[in-house]
């Protein structure tokens, strides 16, 4: 496809529209289109050539319903469709293509259960259903679909262990179940899954050294863990699946340069090997990796600045940066980075509000800019940026009460409006908002056991008895 250009497919829908000819035919065309037309961030084309095909197939489909040739048609412009609103961060109507690739799949499946295309074709939905309620923030509407597409994958591999695709999918389910057991706060369930994704993918790799898809696979694999081991604090474990993961993306975006989701990929290793080294206290080297990846987001979001993912992954990195130059006590740097992150994810949110990750990145930026304008001073500043933190952590948790990270986030913001309530003297309020925060972390610590949940339960417990001494 890399060798066909735009205007050769345009000049062959022409040819195909004016002559009559097949509109099957003309349907694939356009969905080639799109395709193309996506490698170069042109997104708004990409939809019009894919609803140009969908649209096709349905009349297609409504002259011949039994032609699963038709059928086969719409799952795949129903995916591909779900799959560009996803990119441009709308995950409602994502949800509402990917719930009609799943209503066609399982027909499929159902017409004819042994056909194996049409169980990993369900599989597949499975996964796309799962994904996009993960976006949404319905945790557990997304695990039984991760647990539903693990089912069908796992038959397929056990039937059918040299087929390499339905590994694949194993490997790529339990990696979905690893990330969903993570959002849950039961890193040891999550850690068992990604162990299972790594075995899988090394036999992938190992088997097929020269297929991009399986080191792909692989250096993901490798993230999972470093970020499961980082969670549950054993930094050095953390670092060495870091630098394995960033070893592969480097082979993989230096052998294809022009591939952006290697080359995104490539830069996201860099900030996590940047956090890594951050948190082991070596600050020099962590400023190298996230300055890295800094470039490298924005020469992405400079290529394609209508891509969400772009846009997110840049505030990201501004926010590295800032975590960076605050601890060096580069204070007025750090607020400019912080200032600039602020400002992109109040427009992810703004773009598309029912995304809980753009949500709580635009809170987390919040509580940063709190924390600097609290470190140069200025209180009430700080205090406004506390308060519009405390807002949106109340809406994710709310929204999604068994998620441990909003709660968490939730707890963190008490502790926050609590400290610089303290630093203003207004104790009475300072003491309730500790103690909410107390409690929060008494519950997460007694669901979880996770340590970093313990030790901040202790710590709100010392403060809280210092308020003795303001009565």
């Amino acid at each position: 496809m890399e060798n066909i250009s735009i205007q050769d497919i345009i000049i062959k829908i022409e040819e195909l529209s004016k002559k009559g000819g097949s509109k099957s035919e003309l349907a694939s065309l356009y969905l080639q289109l799109g395709d193309v037309y996506q490698t170069s961030g042109q997104f708004e084309k990409v939809l019009h050539s894919y609803k140009n095909s969908l649209a096709i197939y349905i009349d297609l489909y409504k002259e011949n319903p039994q032609n699963v040739t038709y059928k086969y048609g719409l799952i795949i412009s129903y995916e591909k469709l779900g799959s560009v609103n996803i990119s441009l961060g709308n995950t409602e109507e994502a949800l509402r293509f990917f719930e009609k690739r799943y209503i066609h799949s399982k027909d499929l499946y159902e017409s004819e259960p042994e056909n194996l295309s049409f169980k990993n074709g369900l599989a597949i939905s499975y996964e796309k259903l799962g994904e996009t309620y993960t976006l949404l923030g319905n945790l557990e509407k997304g695990l039984r679909f991760f647990e539903k597409e693990s089912i069908l994958f796992k038959e397929l591999n056990e039937v059918y262990p040299l087929n390499l695709s339905f590994k694949n999918g194993l490997a790529i389910s339990y990696e979905k179940l690893g990330e969903t057991y993570a959002s849950h706060g039961n890193l040891n369930k999550a850690m068992t899954y990604y162990k299972e994704s790594l075995l899988l993918s090394n036999e992938l790799f190992e088997s097929n050294p020269e297929n991009l898809s399986f080191k792909n696979g692989l250096a993901i694999s490798y993230d999972k863990l470093g970020e499961t081991y980082a969670s549950l604090g054993y930094l050095d474990k953390a670092l060495r699946y870091f630098k394995d993961e960033s070893v592969l993306f480097k082979e993989l975006y230096e052998a294809h340069p022009h591939n952006i989701s290697f080359k995104n990929s490539f830069a996201i290793s860099y900030s996590k090997l940047g956090e890594i080294y951050k948190a082991l206290g070596n600050i020099d080297k962590a400023l190298k990796y996230f300055k890295g990846r800094a470039k490298l987001g924005k020469e992405l979001h400079e290529m394609y600045p209508q891509s969400i993912s772009f846009i997110n992954s840049l505030a990201i990195s501004y926010s590295n940066l800032g975590s960076v130059h605050s601890s060096l006590g580069n204070l007025d740097k750090a607020l400019e980075y912080f200032e600039i992150e602020q400002h992109l994810f109040k427009e992810l949110n703004i773009v598309n509000p029912q995304n809980v990750s753009f949500k709580n990145g635009l809170a987390i930026s919040y509580s940063k800019l709190g924390e600097i304008h609290s470190s140069l001073s200025n209180l009430d500043k700080a205090l406004r940026y506390f308060e519009y933190n405390l807002h949106l952590t109340t809406e994710l948790y709310e929204s999604n009460p068994n998620n441990v990270s909003f709660k968490n986030g939730l707890a963190i913001s008490y502790s926050k409006l609590g400290g610089i309530l303290m630093s203003i003297e207004n104790y009475y309020n300072s003491k309730n908002y500790f103690q909410m925060a107390n409690q929060i972390f008494k519950e997460l610590y007694n669901e979880t056991g996770n340590y970093s949940f313990k030790s901040n339960l202790e710590s709100t417990n010392e403060i809280i008895k210092t308020f003795a001494n303001f009565v």
